[in-house]
């Protein structure tokens, strides 16, 4: 996020702006740098280097509301990192990467035919794929497979081998018909 390992204010609030982008889905708000730079600031005036002070930073943004939870401002809009984090999320089952952030902050997602161009280049990555196959395990509930216990008398070769073989048959057909044969989800 930075080539620069300084703990002056420029350098650190430029380190903390990027940092904050990319962890907390979103640019920092002034009043969130003034915070987490203030987090530095104790650290290095305690003793503390630049590693352990970044380090701090990192421990705070993860324990933040706006990177445990997908915070959107209340307004009708919907913002450029909001829509490229509501694409990612729904497509990849994760963050946005940097090409989405640029064009987030761009506002190409706004013009339609580049916001279908960028939908057809996630669905081409492996994350789409896998993300897809989450949605089908929990809509289906796959998971419960694992703890099933069926009566014995009436299901007597039942066993966990089955159903994990169960489980395996499910994926791969629902990934046959969506991504081989390209039906809709």
């Amino acid at each position: 996020f930075s080539s620069r390992r300084n703990v002056n204010d420029k350098d650190m609030r430029a380190l903390i702006g990027s940092l904050g982008e990319w962890v907390l889905r979103g640019p920092l708000r002034r009043n969130e740098i003034d915070i987490y730079r203030g987090i530095t600031t104790d650290v290095v005036s305690a003793g503390g280097g630049f590693d352990e002070a970044v380090s701090h930073v990192v421990e705070a943004m993860v324990q933040s509301p706006r990177f445990i939870y997908r915070i959107e401002e209340s307004d009708a809009s919907l913002s450029g990192t909001e829509l490229a984090s509501r694409l990612s999320y729904m497509i990849w089952g994760t963050s946005p990467d940097r090409d989405l952030r640029r064009k987030a902050g761009s506002g190409e997602l706004f013009d339609p035919d580049k916001c279908t161009a960028e939908v057809q280049r996630m669905l081409k990555h492996p994350l789409a794929k896998q993300q897809s196959l989450r949605f089908a395990s929990e809509w289906l509930n796959l998971g419960r497979l694992k703890n099933l216990k069926p009566n014995a008398d009436h299901f007597p070769d039942w066993n966990p081998d089955l159903a994990a073989d169960m489980e395996r048959e499910t994926l791969a057909f629902f990934e046959d018909v969506v991504w081989q044969q390209k039906k809709p989800m």
